[in-house]
């Protein structure tokens, strides 16, 4: 066949067409050689060459006779695929790192292969009818001393047989070293996939746009999600969000300023799915749990709405975990907070979130009769629905009644608890006697400091209340260490009567001999609080701390406590400028009070924490308590607390017959894990208990457990899973006042609800785990309705650009496109591009045929600013 007449092209033709070309390629790096001289030049190709649309490719025909030409970017791809499948410490063959200095195999390799029949040729390797792939230009056939032969092509694309799925020449190396082998290995499936997934990879130039525009895009809505993260996670107010993403874009993410999202619905929208993707997952887990347990309390918030804040408690497997779950507004759609409108709020909220009223097992409130009324508490209602359902008044809650009620059982420890409180408002609420009380404590601690060190150093004197918890053993401990100042600053404003009135009732031998008594008592008690506001709190932890603080309280010496008092009060002791006189007959009465009081306290706390039958049965799991095997006492253990927890928690004849019969099997079980539980558990040197241990064990073998001890196996969960204290909601309302507070009263309790469950359930930022949630975040956002495209920018004329910048009519032009894009637009955006590339096409093929080249040919203008890539791929 005749070949077609050639037209020589002028140089500044081609040198349009790759000017043009390189262009359009410069997004993904792409880089198109200029033709240099005669030799440089494509060859032809047929003008019934098929040309792709969406990609130019220059396809050169070579003769059979001639070596194909290769360009740097072929030869340079082929070297980096070689340094990254093999090692450095591989002696490979190629016929691109061969063709320099290598001409056989070596010495080594021939020795080792010596008693083969069949034998690698190193000139296989020259030989482009079984080494080279004209589709790809690559030089496929690979050689690794003491390996084999490897498809190059195969190896990258990870190809393997489609029935027997051997994977030889690609993951394995071929080893049956014959001409064939090449041969039949070119005309395999395997091969030609692999060549077609290579030729897929290389995609075309608006195919690598589109997916850059779909990372850029990703890597945006990312950057800006765990920025709102983070926003909400340290509980700054959600309008800060326009600053913070400024603030990124000055400091180097540039790409931030194309998140276009910043409407405050957008933003409210976007904060309400990270919160409700934190939430999603808890309550997915708390699904998976075969019992779960509530905590719930109520407060009023900084708009004095009246909420309910809920925690749960749950098995995940390995631990118990407490996680924050709801809060609800209790008056949203009642007049009243009484037990039947918090009632329908608990029961209306967990089955929206779509769990299981029946699995509910435990509920822990405070003390009100709201709450836990015998006739129409909001625990009675949920009984109702739950019969097994356990019912805890929170152990804190309890201790602070016990210690009330014990002040109020002693007048004088009632009428201190006033002075302190006094205390507390006088220096509170008066600059000039707060800065007179820093100075006398300087001054009598002989301190010479800046006022930085100054504020670190000295006290304040700190409020009692008895809605605090631990609020009057600090306000005690503060007064005791600064007693001194605090008397002489009121005595300087003894011009004020409240001041020196007050003065008198503390500086007596009384008052300060009752402040030694608190001082002593007081910390037991908040040790013991501290203990039981922990999380990791449970049943097996009360009783052992409720006789450990008796026992400390019993052990008190009243010697001690007095004979430090009288040295303190000895003109060189700490108060001995007090100039109080000692006097027998007011020690005597301080050591009946201090009796009184210690045994008040131990009265009141055994009153307070008097357990049920079904809580003190929960005992039988307690590993120390299990006689030896063996023994009478051994087969008679456990069946009475069984019983109990048989009925309670199954309530047939048939259950309980079952509980006893797995019980009887299962004691010898704990028997042999009593000689595993590790000392220190035993000596009680770790917070674990030994019956937390056991039941820990038996649930963590539940897997296996469940098909021997069924019923054991669920009351133990139901046993770990029981909140004993409140401590989690009140930490809940503490973040919640920080979340709503005085700027941020309008906050309704969807968006709240998000942000607390950031706050408190969310793992930290930079963990995979947030991470994780951000981006399942953005899909579920992006999911959720369609949404706008990245904003692009038109491209800039010269007759906007001889416009004012400041005229309005200017910054218009460059405006980005509004929330809903109109489709005509975008029709005739890929439109007008696909008459481009084909435009190209055709003048591609004449390009390489040489036919019809006008040599004035040119292309129109392009207006498309290079600072503009990014914005022009949102075209498609």
């Amino acid at each position: 066949m005749a070949a077609p007449d050639k037209k020589r092209c002028k140089q500044g033709s081609l040198d349009g067409f790759f000017k043009k070309q390189r262009l359009e390629n410069d997004a993904d790096g792409k880089k198109l050689e200029e033709p240099s001289n005669e030799t440089d030049k494509p060859d032809q190709i047929s003008p019934d060459t098929p040309v792709c649309s969406s990609e130019i490719s220059l396809v050169t025909k070579h003769s059979s006779e001639e070596t194909p030409n290769h360009n740097t970017t072929s030869c340079s791809s082929i070297k980096l695929l070689l340094s990254t499948m093999f090692d450095d410490t591989s002696k490979v063959h190629n016929k691109i790192i061969c063709q320099e200095n290598c001409t056989s195999l070596s010495n080594d390799e021939i020795k080792r292969v010596s008693g083969q029949k069949d034998k690698f040729q190193h000139n296989w390797l020259q030989d482009k009818a079984i080494s080279f792939c004209s589709k790809t230009t690559y030089w496929w056939l690979v050689y690794v001393e003491g390996c084999g032969m490897y498809c190059l092509l195969c190896k990258k694309h990870h190809t393997i047989n489609s029935q027997n799925k051997a994977s030889s020449f690609g993951d394995i190396p071929s080893v049956r070293m014959k001409k064939s082998a090449l041969t039949d290995h070119i005309a395999s499936k395997k091969h030609q996939g692999a060549i077609e997934a290579e030729m897929l990879s290389r995609v075309s130039v608006f195919q690598k746009e589109l997916t850059e525009k779909s990372q850029v895009e990703n890597n945006v809505l990312f950057m800006a999600f765990s920025a709102m993260y983070w926003l909400a996670k340290e509980g700054i107010a959600n309008e800060k969000i326009s600053t913070l993403l400024k603030l990124l874009e000055n400091i180097g993410l540039s790409e931030m300023k194309f998140f276009q999202h910043r409407s405050r619905a957008s933003l409210r929208d976007i904060f309400t799915t990270l919160g409700m993707q934190t939430e999603n997952d808890l309550v997915e887990k708390v699904k998976a749990a075969d019992c779960f347990s509530v905590l719930l309390d109520d407060s009023s918030d900084v708009s004095t709405i009246e909420q309910m804040i809920c925690y749960v408690n749950f098995w995940n497997g390995n631990a118990c975990d407490i996680n924050f779950l709801f809060i609800e507004n209790v008056l949203k759609n009642a007049s009243s907070a009484n037990a039947e409108n918090l009632y329908n709020v608990v029961k209306s909220k967990l089955i929206s979130l779509g769990l299981d009223m029946s699995k509910l097992s435990g509920i822990s409130t405070d003390g009100a009769s709201v709450m836990v009324g015998k006739k129409g508490g909001l625990v009675k209602k949920l009984k109702d629905d739950n019969p097994a359902l356990v019912a805890i008044h929170c152990i804190c809650h309890r201790l602070a009644l016990a210690c009330i009620d014990t002040c109020g059982d002693l007048q004088y420890i009632k009428e201190m608890e006033g002075h302190m409180t006094h205390i507390w408002k006088i220096f509170h609420y008066s600059p000039v006697k707060l800065a007179a009380l820093m100075k006398a404590q300087t001054e009598v601690h002989k301190m010479t400091l800046s006022e930085p060190a100054r504020k670190l150093l000295t006290r304040t004197m700190k409020k009692a209340c008895q809605t605090r918890w631990l609020s009057f053993n600090n306000a005690v401990q503060s007064l005791y260490q600064e007693l001194v100042p605090v008397i002489q600053t009121l005595n300087m404003f003894s011009g004020d009567a409240t001041s020196y009135g007050l003065m008198k009732k503390i500086a007596q031998l009384k008052f300060i001999g009752t402040l030694y008594i608190l001082q002593s008592v007081l910390p037991i008690l908040s040790d013991l609080s501290k203990l039981f506001q922990k999380g990791n709190v449970n049943f097996s932890m009360i009783c052992p701390g409720l006789e450990s603080t008796q026992h400390k309280l019993r052990s008190l010496s009243k010697d001690d406590i007095f004979d430090s008092l009288r040295a303190d009060l000895s003109p060189n002791g700490r108060l001995g400028t007090l100039d109080v006189t000692v006097s027998e007959f007011t020690m005597s009465q301080l050591a009946v009070t201090m009796s009184k009081y210690v045994d008040a306290l131990c009265k009141n706390i055994d009153a307070r924490f008097q357990q049920s039958p079904l809580l003190a049965a929960f005992a039988v799991f307690d590993i120390r308590c299990l006689p030896e095997r063996g023994t009478d006492e051994f087969s008679q253990y456990g069946s009475k607390d069984i019983h109990i927890l048989a009925d309670h928690f199954f309530g047939t004849q048939e259950d309980t017959e079952e509980m006893l019969a797995e019980w009887i099997n299962f004691k010898f079980n704990l028997s042999s894990w009593k000689k595993e539980v590790p000392m220190e558990i035993l000596n009680c040197k770790v917070e674990e208990t030994p019956m937390e241990w056991a039941l820990k064990k038996l649930l963590i073998m539940k897997t296996s457990m469940i098909h021997f001890f069924p019923h054991l196996v669920k009351v133990a969960e139901i046993i770990m899973t029981l909140p004993v204290s409140n401590a989690w909601p009140e930490r809940g309302f503490s973040r919640m006042k920080l979340v709503k507070t005085c700027l941020r009263n309008r906050l309704q309790n969807d968006i709240l609800q998000s942000l607390l469950h950031i706050s408190l359930n969310g793992p930290s930022l930079g963990s995979k785990e947030a991470d994780s949630y951000v981006r399942k975040s953005v899909t579920t956002w992006l999911s959720a309705k369609p949404r706008r495209k990245l904003p692009k920018v038109k491209p800039v004329l010269e007759k906007e650009k001889e416009q004012d910048p400041a005229d309005p009519v200017a910054v218009a032009s460059c405006s980005t496109q509004t929330e809903e894009a109109s489709n005509l637009d975008l029709v005739q955006l890929e439109y007008d591009k696909a008459v481009r590339v084909l435009q190209l096409a055709k003048f591609a093929q004449k390009v390489v045929s040489g036919d019809g080249i006008a040599d004035d040919f040119e292309y129109e203008e392009d207006n498309d600013d290079d600072d503009n890539d990014f914005d022009v791929c949102n075209d498609y």
